[in-house]
């Protein structure tokens, strides 16, 4: 379980600020020395909305997918669904992958759009259909084979944020970055695509889903619940940001046994979460052009980051894994599918807001 939602969320990765060297690159000002081409200060306008537009695309996307999965819960099997979220990101990463051996210098506007294009097709079919998924089916088994799902999707993110830092590292080439981190991601959605496959022939699998014992463990944790730019800059981006989040979220899957949560507590912890966005705004975030940086030491914005990260695990996955603990047994994966389908809501109104925040800043 852990191994395949490992692909939900990594291939999605690939285009957003985790791995936008490569991207900045192509959509740099061709007339400036190349040195400067991905400054702060000589940012094409091309560059500089390039990560709100891909947030917002991939965020839609991702919803029209999970929606797509919701829908056809009890029309599709669950294997034609994850399969075609399979294929869906092996059709968007080929021609990702083709661009990185074409010349697009001059015709930037045209490969932006088109970029957009294929990072909602793989945000569709990773996050929307194999994502969604795999939630909805893992949901059919007891809580733990849900956790591993979960914690495979956080994986993904950590393992996608080394890689970034990886390729960082082994060549300051950023064509051949994007090559080598396309290629990969080419590779891992093939790899995935045949464990879900060996995964849902497994005899385990079989027995565990024609088990018994499936629906007396599925109630007795139910009633546990419910008692219980520049090179460092972009090394630091990638560190601070995404692989410390990314790491922050894991942890706090892996402690949702350890700090049981669920109703008003969650709700009142939950939303107690959007006192930290004032806080992290005020960290030293650049670009502003309407408000003055007060906590200029770094290690503040890293201590609010790690708290982003845990919370975000541990609130979601026990949101997730409580609701589909309390609902009957044959509504399970369309509980889990709902969920999935949520996140993705959340997470487009997240983005938003947070594309609206950078302008106010």
């Amino acid at each position: 379980m852990m191994l395949v939602g490992l692909d939900s969320v990594q291939v999605n990765e690939g285009h957003t600020p985790p791995h936008v060297q490569y991207f900045h690159y192509k959509l740099r000002n061709v007339t400036e020395d190349m040195d400067n081409a991905s400054s702060i200060d000589n940012r094409t306008e091309l560059q500089k909305s390039y990560e709100g537009w891909v947030t917002i695309t991939s965020s839609t996307s991702c919803i029209i997918g999970a929606a797509f999965n919701l829908l056809t819960t009890d029309r599709l099997s669950n294997s034609f669904r994850v399969i075609s979220g399979h294929v869906t990101v092996l059709i968007s990463l080929i021609p990702t992958v083709a661009l990185t051996f074409i010349y697009t210098d001059y015709v930037q506007e045209l490969f932006f759009w088109f970029s957009m294009f294929l990072a909602a097709l793989a945000s569709l079919g990773s996050t929307g259909l194999l994502g969604c998924g795999l939630l909805g089916y893992s949901a059919r088994f007891p809580a733990v084979y849900m956790q591993a799902v979960m914690l495979g999707q956080s994986v993904a993110g950590i393992l996608s944020s080394l890689l970034s830092i990886f390729c960082q590292a082994f060549t300051s080439n950023s064509l051949l970055n994007g090559r080598v981190f396309f290629i990969i991601a080419t590779l891992w959605t093939l790899a995935s695509a045949f464990v879900y496959i060996w995964l849902v022939r497994s005899p385990n699998t079989i027995i565990i889903m024609n088990s018994e014992d499936v629906q007396s463990s599925n109630v007795e944790q139910s009633r546990s619940l419910l008692l219980d730019a520049d090179e460092n800059t972009a090394y630091f981006t990638a560190i601070a940001c995404f692989l410390l989040f990314n790491v922050g979220d894991a942890v706090g899957r892996l402690l949702f046994y350890a700090v049981p949560l669920e109703g008003r507590l969650l709700l009142m912890l939950s939303l107690s979460r959007f006192a930290l966005v004032p806080l992290l705004l005020l960290c030293n975030v650049y670009p502003r052009s309407h408000s003055e940086t007060l906590f200029h030491n770094d290690a503040i914005f890293i201590l609010l980051m790690a708290l982003f990260a845990l919370s975000n695990g541990l609130f979601f996955t026990s949101a997730s894994v409580s609701a589909t603990r309390k609902v009957d047994e044959d509504l399970r994966e369309l509980t889990g599918s709902l969920i999935g389908m949520v996140a993705m809501v959340s997470s487009l109104m997240g983005s938003i807001f947070g594309a609206l925040l950078v302008m106010v800043v």
